[in-house]
């Protein structure tokens, strides 16, 4: 039973076209600490292919910031009983209202959730110290994400399975005994650097915040840490885009709850308006119904005839029942039925406008996020490459040819591109000569191009491109002159001379997941001329990455033709956004 200061709010909405029912739960509950909202909206959804089954549950308090109602609010109780009580999934990762316990043969199912390309929430993965410890160690993993329910999948790894699970990880990606990882969507266990997005809970921490319950024997992790840890999950979750039908479906809800609550209000200020009787002013006469009929009026006609006069009264300021007065009465309904749905447009527009606004802000906080990790990325190569540089112009000073510290400046003509169409203008035979174009040539679409061209105002990517351009021309060049090997060994060989990136941003291939899909694949295929291939395309797996993580995430696709009879160029038949892996997310 709801309280005086709790509501209870429900929105239902039945799509005629393809059957699609959405329905929303909103509790509102008004105490001393503030306005506390629980919403759980449901969505079954026939032709969706993200979503067709949906649940959503949120909670929030009003007015507060973000991160204090972070702070305020707890996963609530219902979370549990859901996810305890149906199989609920995330992309194809199962959540739990508890950790899943992880045995011998089982990690197949903790790389399938971690590798999950379509999972929006975090998967967290604790792996046990010792046999001797499982039993104690799944008593802390629960404690730990107990403010992650719904947030996370947790998988709680026995002893027997830690080697397990990470023989099927790559080095940057394994979970040793003892720590407790958080992954965020996304991985690519193909990119080392993939790994500084996915942190450890500090072993000291988790340590000093475990306490034995005197009462239950059982062992807790201590509050303050278990909202610490859960709280870089919801807020990604927060801020990540949620698929369009779940966005569509909250927005048809909230419009409808916003209806809902217009006609609840509306009635109740026409309730306290309407009078059930009619009682006549003091001052008023009765009112006289003629008819030309001899007969009295009947007493029913006459209370109507009173109770419209009233109505009249109260709207109109008329004082006499008349055509006119009805007349006034209708277009004053009239108008104020308009100004309604005029009203009504309005706020449907309005509520529009926030939901595109709740998604750029999202979109931007993703972003954010990206430009921060690809921040630290550049960090550590500049780091790195600094220090080698001070290395080699120290020994360089003390050796008997200092001056070969020296470094030419580029020539003009070398001189970064403004722009990734002017990088394409360089590489495309179209009158106007650059030496570039003597060895790499474009082979690609513009529009490619252009779709990444929009989203680089500063010449981040164009830069970027260009450098690889001259890699791919001295590599040319260097193959020209006998050097024998492939690109990577190019720019691995401190002994040729040329132009060169770090390694980490190419790649030679790509993996066998990707060769292995036909559609995937076939996105890698681009054109080359009849003189390299007959069929006049050829599989460009090798590529060139100017960022790891962001949302474009460009890539530069090329075929090495410089093998013995070949044209000895290399084409480059796709400059955009990153193509289709087990990674990329539908945006």
């Amino acid at each position: 039973m709801l309280g005086e200061q709790a509501t209870l709010l429900v929105a239902h909405h039945v799509d005629s076209r393809d059957t699609s029912v959405r329905r929303s739960y909103s509790f509102i509950e008004r105490n001393a600490v503030g306005v506390w909202t629980v919403s759980l909206l449901a969505a079954s959804l026939p032709n969706s292919r993200e979503a067709p089954q949906t649940l959503v549950l949120e909670v929030g308090v009003e007015g507060a910031p973000r991160d204090a109602a972070l702070d305020k609010v707890a996963p609530p109780t219902l979370a549990k009983q859901l996810l305890d009580g149906i199989s609920a999934h995330d992309g194809v990762t199962r959540l739990h209202g508890s950790p899943a316990v992880i045995r011998s043969g089982d990690s197949d199912t903790v790389l399938e959730a971690i590798r999950d390309a379509r999972r929006h929430a975090t998967v967290i993965v604790a792996s046990s110290i010792d046999a001797t410890t499982d039993s104690t160690w799944h008593q802390i993993a629960d404690s730990l994400t107990t403010q992650a329910i719904g947030n996370a999948a947790v998988f709680s790894i026995c002893a027997e399975a830690v080697d397990e699970l990470n023989s099927q990880l790559p080095a940057t990606h394994q979970v040793h005994r003892g720590h407790v990882r958080t992954f965020a969507p996304g991985v690519d266990l193909d990119d080392p650097r993939d790994g500084l997005r996915h942190r450890f809970l500090n072993p000291g921490s988790l340590e000093r915040s475990i306490t034995k319950d005197s009462r239950s024997g059982k062992f807790r992790v201590a509050n303050h840490l278990q909202k610490a840890f859960a709280l870089p999950s919801r807020r990604r979750l927060l801020e990540l885009d949620l698929p369009a039908d779940v966005r569509r479906t909250q927005e048809i809800l909230k419009k409808e709850e916003l209806r809902v609550l217009r006609t609840a209000t509306a009635s109740a200020a026409v309730s306290t308006i309407a009078s059930p009787t009619i009682k006549e002013r003091a001052d008023e006469a009765p009112v006289e119904i003629q008819s030309e009929s001899k007969a009295p009026p009947s007493p029913l006609l006459k209370s109507i005839a009173e109770r419209t006069l009233r109505i009249v009264r109260r709207w109109t300021n008329a004082e006499d029942l008349t055509v006119d007065s009805l007349e006034g009465l209708d277009r004053q309904v009239g108008h104020i039925t308009a100004e309604l749905s005029a009203a009504e447009s309005q706020l449907d527009e309005a509520a529009s406008k926030e939901s595109r606004l709740v998604d750029e802000t999202a979109e931007l906080r993703a972003r954010v996020e990206e430009l921060e990790l690809e921040l630290r990325y550049t960090f550590d190569e500049s780091v790195k490459h600094e220090r080698e540089a001070t290395v080699l112009r120290q020994r360089l000073a003390r050796s008997a040819k200092p001056e070969d510290a020296f470094v030419d400046q580029l020539e003009d003509v070398w001189k970064d591109p403004e722009s990734v169409l002017d990088v394409i203008d360089r590489i495309t035979p179209n009158g106007k000569v650059h030496p570039a174009a003597s060895r790499v040539v474009f082979t690609g679409t513009i529009s490619d191009v252009e779709a990444i061209h929009d989203r680089d105002p500063f010449g981040r990517y164009a830069v970027a491109f260009w450098q690889y351009v001259r890699v791919l021309h001295d590599y040319a060049k260097a193959r020209e002159m006998g050097f024998e090997g492939n690109v990577h060994m190019y720019i691995t060989d401190d002994s040729q001379d040329g132009a060169k990136c770090s390694p980490d941003r190419h790649a030679g291939r790509e993996s066998d997941t990707v060769l292995n899909n036909a559609s995937w694949r076939a996105e890698r295929v681009r054109p080359v001329p009849t003189s390299v291939d007959p069929d006049g395309q050829a599989l460009m797996d090798a590529h060139f990455k100017p960022t790891h993580r962001d949302q474009v995430a460009p890539r530069l696709h090329y075929y090495d033709d410089t093998v013995a009879g070949g044209t000895g160029k290399i084409y480059v038949g796709y400059i955009g956004r990153h193509l289709t892996n087990g990674s990329t997310r539908n945006t």
